[in-house]
């Protein structure tokens, strides 16, 4: 198999794993693995255009993946059908534009918006970009104060797409950290060690003259994946150049589970328990279902309720390549005849796939703060 360090990742509509890029032979690679028990890799290493290391890979509204950037790869593609190759990549003058000595424009930041175009943040700056005519749209203002992608390794997401508010679904975007200095990476190699920045921006990418908000975060940040039953999974670490054992820290290789408070046993009472998952597997646009609720509380309050469905992304390096959280319409709460303790949550589907792209999610009920066990469902 070729190397799959520093690639790329996203998930199809049936659940099956698609990775691109990587190192030296693995840069031009794309690799498939299906979601089944036993099955192989399999690998095309001259499918993309362009070597892409460091690149970032993300869903389309239209089901079709986007790989942006990387290392010496001013440019985008999109991945082709399985078995066949793209024969070049498309310019991209942004990226060209945004990389300085020390790089600092690797795993761009990129998202699909709400209104089907890409938004793509590399450095400090950031643009829409159309994937129907791979025309650049929009240029966004600057974000001051210092370099926010990798090696400078800030972090990104979109914030939760709320379904339930009237008019227009808008699309904001959070970026936070990095460092005020160009130099940061090549300096640590000397051991000399600039302070992380501790602000962070966020923007609404669907305003027509958006602007940055500059907010300080409150505490030291890590990276983790939220997993179904709502505790936080944390892996890796490596102060070392390299795989490196017998060190004072050594390269870390365990995996942690992290129980937030909101999964202390004093709150279990306040636990919902979804109980029609088979019922709910498959959902569609702009649609109503109707999400069963086992819940201790005598009555549950429609403003207390929240129900959410949740990409599960590929994440490496403080990115998390398609992350993605839906906040459902949620239009009446009443009980479930004949079953004491059971509610039915009227719920509304997202309205398109440039909202949610066609996939699986997590979907979980939160009330009053508390998740439930998360339940799969796939969006078609």
């Amino acid at each position: 198999m070729t190397d799959t360090w520093c690639s790329s990742g996203g998930l199809t509509l049936e659940g099956n794993f698609v990775s691109t890029g990587g190192f030296q032979g693995g840069a031009n690679t794309v690799r498939y693995l299906d979601s089944c028990v036993g099955c192989k890799w399999r690998e095309y290493p001259t499918a993309l255009a362009a070597p892409r290391w460091y690149s970032t890979q993300a869903q389309l509204a239209d089901g079709r993946f986007i790989v942006v950037g990387g290392r010496d790869a001013q440019s985008f593609e999109y991945i082709p059908p399985e078995g066949q190759h793209n024969a070049q990549p498309f310019f991209f003058d942004f990226l060209k534009q945004t990389l300085d000595p020390e790089e600092n424009n690797l795993y761009p930041f990129v998202f699909l918006s709400t209104d089907s175009n890409v938004f793509i943040f590399a450095n400090n700056r950031s643009v829409l970009l159309n994937p129907a005519t791979n025309q650049v749209v929009k240029e966004f203002p600057v974000l001051p104060g210092g370099h926010r992608n990798y090696p400078a390794s800030g972090m990104s997401v979109i914030l939760p797409i709320r379904l339930f508010a009237a008019g227009q679904v808008t699309t904001k975007v959070l970026v936070c950290g990095g460092s005020a200095h160009i130099d940061s990476y090549s300096k640590a190699e000397k051991n000399v060690f600039y302070e992380a920045l501790e602000d962070c921006g966020r923007i609404r990418i669907t305003d027509p003259n958006p602007v940055w908000k500059r907010e300080l975060m409150p505490s030291p940040r890590i990276m983790g994946v939220v997993l179904p039953d709502g505790r936080v999974m944390v892996a890796g670490s490596n102060t070392n150049n390299g795989y490196i054992y017998d060190s004072m820290f050594p390269t870390e290789l365990r995996v942690e589970k992290f129980s937030p408070p909101y999964l202390d046993p004093a709150l279990a009472d306040s636990r919902p328990e979804i109980v029609n998952a088979a019922a709910i597997a498959q959902l569609g646009y702009n649609g109503k279902i109707t999400v069963q609720v086992k819940a201790k509380p005598a009555a549950m309050i429609l403003f207390n309720l929240k129900v959410t469905i949740s990409v599960p992304g590929f994440s490496t390096h403080g990115v998390t390549m398609n992350q993605r959280l839906i906040m459902l319409g949620l239009e009446s709460v009443n009980p479930t005849a004949g079953q004491p303790g059971v509610f039915d949550l009227a719920v509304v589907t997202p309205p398109n796939s440039a909202v949610a792209p066609t996939g699986y999610y997590m979907l979980s009920v939160v009330y009053q703060g508390v998740p439930s066990q998360a339940v799969w469902v796939q969006i078609k």
